[in-house]
């Protein structure tokens, strides 16, 4: 709002008079500047195409699109090449330097090896089936014994087939479950050891204090 006497200066045009008879400013009416109108404007021609020329364009697109294809085509099973595994194109031109003579003494040692391992396993499949025949004719030899004991006597047969608790004696002194160690945790036990820390509400105010101080020095 500008005082009365500056309302005397200014001219009419310039200010605005409100109801309350204050004077308020306005720009000036040489200020306001308007677009030209929109008229409608005729739609462009569109440019003929000669139909031999488009389908020409076409078929070459089309052409283009199938090359492309058959390129996919004939490299889609090819894995790409990773460094670590191609072999160095130097590498076969110097593979005399790193080839060297068989050792006829290791080849001769090896086929000792593999003769003596052969002799070995021989060995051991005879003595397993051995002892097998040999478990086998005793078992057969027990059954036969306790059928003819059976008919024979049928207490002394029954105190042939007891079990004779003595022959692997073993004996357990102890409790059945493990106790509790003193001290330990037990399953689903646990103890809280995650740190806590809290403000002291004296220091909180000293700071805010501080905080409000700085901002009315600003």
């Amino acid at each position: 709002m500008l005082p009365a006497t500056a309302a005397r200066v200014i001219p009419s045009w310039h200010r605005v008079v409100s109801t309350s008879g204050r004077v308020l400013w306005a720009a000036p009416a040489e200020n306001i500047h308007t677009t030209a109108a929109l008229c409608g404007a005729p739609m462009k021609k569109k440019k003929r195409i000669d139909p031999a020329l488009q389908k020409m364009q076409l078929d070459r697109k089309r052409k283009r699109l199938e090359k492309q294809i058959r390129l996919a085509s004939r490299f889609a099973k090819k894995l790409k090449p990773i460094d670590e595994c191609e072999i160095h194109r130097d590498i076969p031109k110097h593979s005399h330097l790193r080839t060297s003579e068989p050792d006829i003494e290791v080849q001769e040692e090896q086929v000792q090896r593999l003769q003596l391992r052969l002799e070995w396993t021989q060995y051991k499949a005879k003595q397993s089936r051995q002892i097998t025949r040999k478990f086998d004719a005793m078992i057969s030899a027990q059954e036969a014994a306790l059928r003819e004991l059976k008919l024979e006597n049928l207490s002394l047969y029954e105190l042939a087939v007891e079990k004779d608790v003595e022959l692997l004696p073993y004996k357990f002194v102890g409790p059945c479950e493990t106790p509790p160690i003193p001290g330990h945790l037990l399953d689903g036990n646990y103890t809280e050891t995650t740190k806590s820390y809290e403000l002291d509400p004296e220091i909180v105010k000293l700071m805010l204090d501080k905080n409000d101080r700085m901002r009315h020095q600003k």
